[in-house]
């Protein structure tokens, strides 16, 4: 077969990047028999694309070996090879087999770094120095693995001698910098880093990281009371999850990652130790729960993270801060199977607050026992007296209520509740039919027939509340 055009490389290429790969599989196929490598890789490549209908795993690694086995090799084979491949000692044989081929690859040096242990990264940096294809996402790389492995003045001189290009990077860098410098206690240094970040951040994309570093660096230079400050501008109303506080994820190209997690549990350690305020011990305490929440509650049970310790943790922060709605949600979470009487403390808490939905309420209060459903209701019916408090309630919870006692056939009952309602909230609540129907039990049949009318209105025909008007109107 005749030699491969670059020509017709380019336009298969194109029918790639417009992502025609139907077209383009069937001209790399009609090609294939050359045993021209880049023909192997561009089928290697549509057969590993994620939107390609036609993905195929064992396709993919097929002709990337294909590709890396050919006369003359294609050095990006051997990097896509290795990330298909199961087994890490494996991807990394692939590598090295790459570098045969490619000895200055830069791309396969920065994979090889990536599958090795942060312990034998060194001496593949060394490597690469000694090649002289160094680039600036391999000293990322080198200057995060020295990060890591504590070697805070290697991390230093790394990201002292070059400025990345991407910001995300530059302020990852920056960040490990400051850590660094505070660990070998060049404490001013890392001040002037963190406070630069701080000021920069305006979009707090930072997941408020230099706030810990600039937060120790001054507890180390004994200024509490502007450490104080800073953990003020830390907010409690975010709903926090795994990695929101205190981890940065990888930029663009992958290589900065920052687990800043050490250094949030150090800070937040240092100030309960050293401030006298309520306020602040409220505010990291707070922090430091919902942070850990999942990881004691939602994760394997062996993990380290005491049940215990951030229960406290959130109920020292919700005294206070009794109006975070979100420590508050968390706080039902935790006591709605062991403490059904606290966990209800806490729901209204969120509802009265701003919450108008939570995983698992409705079920709460339809499964727990009859005893404590009476002091929920108790309690509901105190606070729905006050009419701001009646349509906070009616956005969540009178729903469950009111469908609790309709089950239960309890049509007074529900009478007396939906009386502290109006109208509007009894509509936004989804409760009409319950109305209806207890009113017709208790033989009012014309609020009956007007809530029938109303549900009808909002709801659209129902055979159940249809059935029940014709019998009210011919009644009547």
């Amino acid at each position: 077969m005749n030699k491969i055009t670059d020509q017709q490389l380019q336009e298969i290429s194109t029918l790639i990047d417009k992502k025609k790969w139907e077209e383009a599989e069937s001209a790399l196929l009609k090609l294939s028999k050359s045993g021209d490598s880049r023909v192997y890789y561009y089928l290697g490549h549509i057969y590993d694309a994620w939107d390609n209908t036609k993905k195929d795993e064992e396709k993919a690694k097929r002709y990337f070996g294909l590709a890396s086995e050919s006369s003359s090799p294609v050095a990006g084979a051997f990097i896509r090879l290795s990330r298909n491949e199961k087994n890490r000692t494996h991807s990394i044989r692939i590598l090295r087999k790459g570098l045969q081929s490619f000895p200055r690859s830069e791309a396969i040096y920065y994979q090889l770094l990536s599958y090795a242990e942060s312990a034998g990264q060194e001496n593949i940096y060394k490597e690469i120095i000694e090649k002289k294809c160094v680039s600036d996402r391999i000293k990322i790389c080198m200057a995060v693995t020295y990060f890591h492995l504590k070697e805070y003045e290697k991390a230093i001189e790394i990201i002292s001698g070059f400025e990345a290009k991407e910001e995300w990077d530059r302020n990852i860098l920056a960040c490990i910098k400051g850590f660094s410098l505070y660990e070998t206690n060049e404490t001013a240094e890392a001040n002037k880093i963190f406070s630069k970040l701080i000021e920069e951040d305006i979009n707090h994309k930072l997941n408020y990281v230099p706030h810990f570093g600039l937060i120790l660096t001054l507890l180390s230079q004994d200024k509490l009371s502007i450490a104080e400050q800073l953990v003020e501008e830390i907010p409690l109303d975010t709903d926090i999850y795994e990695g929101a506080y205190p981890i940065l994820a990888p930029g663009p190209w992958g290589e900065s990652y920052m687990d800043a997690t050490e250094y949030f549990h150090r800070a937040i350690d240092l100030i309960i130790k050293k401030t006298k305020q309520k306020k602040i011990i409220g505010m990291v305490r707070g922090l430091r729960g919902l942070f850990l929440y999942s990881k004691a509650f939602e994760e394997d049970t062996t993990k380290k993270v005491s049940q215990a310790t951030v229960k406290k943790d959130l109920e020292v922060a919700i005294k206070e801060f009794p109006q975070n709605k979100e420590i508050a949600k968390y706080l039902f979470w935790i006591f709605k199977k062991i403490n059904p009487s606290k966990a209800w403390k806490y729901l209204v808490q969120y509802v009265l607050h701003g919450g108008e939905d939570i995983y698992e309420y409705d079920d709460f209060i339809k499964d727990v026992d009859a005893r404590l459903f009476e002091d929920f209701l108790n309690d509901f019916l105190g606070k729905a007296a006050d009419s701001y408090i009646a349509w906070q309630l009616s956005k969540s919870l009178l729903y469950p209520i009111i469908n609790r006692m309709f089950k239960d056939e309890r049509y007074k009952d529900i009478l007396v509740t939906i009386n502290k309602f109006n109208d509007s909230q009894l509509a936004e609540s989804d409760v009409m039919f319950e109305t209806a129907y207890s009113y017709h039990e208790e033989n009012n049949l014309t609020a009956s027939k007007k809530y029938y009318e109303l549900y009808l209105a909002k709801k659209g025909e129902s055979n159940a509340a249809l059935t029940h008007l014709l019998q009210l109107q011919e009644n009547n």
